[in-house]
């Protein structure tokens, strides 16, 4: 029996993809490097459901720290009931990165030292910790409708009492405007002071802020962090590029897609038989088969390595090393059996 670690590579169905075996979105990467890199404001990506969004981010994100970047994850959906949040919780969020990248601190080290008040902190560090303790400080405090000072004013969502629209405003723990944008920029020379020249915030989910937030509260969080070369890249649903809040509001757009043609596969072949096994795909796979994972997939990055893993399965199962249209259609026809929402990914 053939033994199965001498012939077969681990394809990556459903996770994301290694950037060592990333194909294809060339254009795009070059697009979105080339314009972070020159600070000309934010980015949004969008594609269908397992186009490889993930993936993609995670390429842009490793060419963005060789640029220098300071990048940060965070995922919308902690923004879903309050939108309002997200200036604080961003702020708090990049603390959190700052203290682990540049002075090795964990969340736990930074959050034990606020609570020892005996703890005397200077240079870089006691400057940072100054702006965390106050990021933290603002990052709970509640949402609320007031006109008083230490405020930060966001237009509501078409809101109206008796008719009249009326103004949400965002409490910001008693700092000033001014003053939370002044924070924002004090990060920014830390980082530099480390040779971060930007920070990029690639934030997941972004449907779910971008259904409660309009253009206007949008364009007023993105104008805090911008102007401090702190940057976005939103990653969202295709839907979001037909919902007319978020009009004009990213200064690039990414729209992921299918593989352009069968060569993508054969080059997503070669590497996966070349760096894990030092081989060449065309030893395993027929051309015919090739041809019919690009008729059955569309070119649909999921559905390719859905289709290359189950073959390769396939053929091992029969005691075959070479991989044929057969098995093709075997791994197509227990993909479907397996998850019937995969037809969606083809229409």
């Amino acid at each position: 029996m053939v033994n199965p670690k001498l012939n077969r590579p681990t394809f990556h169905v459903g996770s994301t993809v290694p950037v060592d075996y990333f194909v294809d979105r060339i254009q795009p990467t070059d697009d979105a490097i080339k314009f972070l890199t020159q600070r000309k404001g934010n980015v949004l990506i969008v594609g269908e459901r397992k186009i490889g969004k993930t993936s993609f981010v995670s390429k842009l994100r490793r060419e963005m720290e060789r640029n220098h970047a300071l990048c940060v994850d965070v995922n919308l959906i902690s923004y879903d009931e309050d939108p309002g949040a997200f200036l604080k919780g961003i702020l708090l969020l990049l603390c959190y990165e700052v203290g682990e990248k540049i002075f090795k601190k964990s969340a736990s080290d930074l959050l034990f030292a606020l609570g020892n008040s005996a703890t005397v902190l200077t240079g870089n560090f006691g400057r940072f910790f100054q702006i965390y303790s106050l990021a933290r400080t603002m990052s709970v405090s509640k949402r609320r409708r007031t006109s008083l000072g230490g405020t930060v004013k966001i237009p509501a969502l078409a809101e109206t009492e008796g008719g009249l629209e009326t103004e949400s405003q965002l409490e910001i723990g008693g700092v000033h405007p001014l003053e939370f944008i002044e924070l924002a920029r004090e990060l920014m020379d830390i980082c530099r002071k480390y040779k971060y020249e930007s920070i990029i915030i690639f934030a997941d989910e972004a449907n779910r802020l971008a259904a409660q937030t309009s253009k206007e509260i949008l364009r007023s969080y993105f104008d805090v962090f911008s102007s401090r070369n702190i940057q976005f890249v939103f990653v969202a649903d295709i839907s979001l590029i037909d919902y007319k809040p978020i009009e004009n509001i990213f200064e690039l757009t990414i729209k992921l897609t299918h593989f352009p043609d069968i060569h993508c596969i054969e080059e997503l072949l070669g590497r996966y038989y070349r760096e894990q096994l030092g081989q060449e795909y065309t030893q395993y796979f027929s051309d015919a088969a090739i041809g019919k994972i690009w008729e059955l997939s569309r070119g649909h990055p999921y559905l390719v390595q859905v289709l290359c893993d189950g073959s390769v399965t396939g053929a091992m199962a029969s005691n075959r090393v070479k991989i044929l249209v057969e098995d093709v259609m075997q791994a197509w026809v227990k993909a479907l059996e397996e998850d019937r929402k995969i037809i969606k990914l083809w229409d």
